[in-house]
């Protein structure tokens, strides 16, 4: 048998290359972003024993006059991870709303593309469904009718009709009535 030609409907927005490229730049950004968190926290980290080194440094001057130890720009470096930061979380931003304007795009799109397969399926449940109100129906009938005549469910014959009505095509708030409701407002083509 020969493997189908037919073209299979993208079902996810991650198969669009271009909504897969801005959400992949996303996340490089929201790890970019998860990196500089980690660098502030280890220059905080650092200044905080820098201060516990002030103390020997002071020890150092008073009892030699001079001071040998430098100390980084904490504070430099902590205000260049915060400008950097504020840039890239601008940067999300932006890719966000490009990432959600594809969404909507590449959405509308694979749903205009599998509205004929989807109508189609629906086509199908409609016959189905009208079908099985059909047979519900006559089944109803027979029991009523074996009932009508005065005879009981015995000796092998148990009634299996539907509970609740939920395919009764002649109740308007049945299961069914809705759906098909339903199914002529959304899909008129449907017949």
């Amino acid at each position: 048998m020969l493997p189908s030609k037919k073209k299979t409907t993208i079902t996810d927005l991650m198969d669009d290359p271009d909504y897969a490229a801005a959400w992949n730049k996303l996340q490089e950004l929201q790890e970019q972003r998860l990196g500089l968190e980690a660098k502030r926290t280890s220059v905080r980290n650092a200044t905080a024993a820098r201060r516990d080194r002030l103390d020997d440094a002071a020890n150092e001057l008073l009892a030699l006059g001079n001071l040998s130890y430098r100390f980084g720009d904490a504070t430099g470096e902590l205000q260049a991870i915060a400008e950097h930061l504020a840039i890239v979380d601008r940067a999300i931003e932006m890719q966000t709303e490009v990432v959600d304007r594809l969404a909507r795009e590449v959405n509308n799109r694979i749903c205009r593309d599998a509205r004929p397969v989807y109508v189609a399926i629906v086509g199908k449940m409609k016959a189905a469904l009208m079908q099985a109100a059909e047979v519900i129906a006559e089944e109803e009938r027979f029991r009523d009718k074996f009932r009508e005549g005065g005879l009981s469910f015995v000796a092998g014959l148990y009634p299996l009709g539907f509970p609740g009505g939920h395919l009764d095509l002649n109740e308007h708030s049945s299961t069914i009535s809705y759906w098909l409701r339903e199914a002529a407002e959304h899909y008129p083509e449907v017949k």
